[in-house]
């Protein structure tokens, strides 16, 4: 099973452009299966994201599907790609996240990393405070579309009614 992240973390980025990355988030991490360190691009949203090696390469393998005549398919793979960066963690569990990286997302020194799903998001601490906003605005809505109506009721285990 590939690496699960959840959860929300508050940090701050040092004076050489390094962030620990918490232990909770680092124990989901199986270095044989999942890879070393992390691929980190630059989100839509303008946040970070950080994949490990093994999803990166799942991500990857999807595009191979999709249709290499698309201008628009070209440009978003300008953009992703380009973007891009591989980044080692230390032996302290800290990462260095790049300045043009950095400089992408607005982090300056207060961040956020949460957990979301199959990656990792670094945002800016005010970045975060704003989208968190509007992302609790949504919620219910967003629970009820993805999980539909009764998923709050059902077992552990049990089939959701529709």
């Amino acid at each position: 099973m590939p690496a699960r992240f959840m959860g929300h973390f508050e940090h701050a980025v040092d004076g050489k452009g390094r962030v620990i990355v918490p232990s909770k988030l680092r124990e989901e991490i199986r270095p044989l299966e999942d890879g070393e360190g992390f691929v980190a691009t630059i989100a839509p949203e303008g946040c970070l994201c950080l994949y490990t090696p093994r999803e990166w390469e799942r991500i990857s393998s999807e595009m191979e599907r999709l249709p290499r005549g698309s201008a628009e398919l070209r440009r978003f793979q300008r953009t992703w790609y380009s973007g891009a960066e591989r980044i080692p963690l230390d032996a302290q569990g800290r990462i260095l996240l790049p300045e043009r990286l950095r400089n992408k997302s607005g982090i300056v020194k207060d961040l956020i990393l949460a957990g979301c799903y199959d990656r990792i998001e670094v945002w800016s601490r005010e970045s975060w405070d704003s989208q968190a906003e509007q992302g609790e605005a949504s919620y219910e809505e967003q629970f009820e579309r993805f999980f539909g109506g009764n998923a709050a009721q059902a077992a552990p285990g049990e089939p959701k009614e529709r």
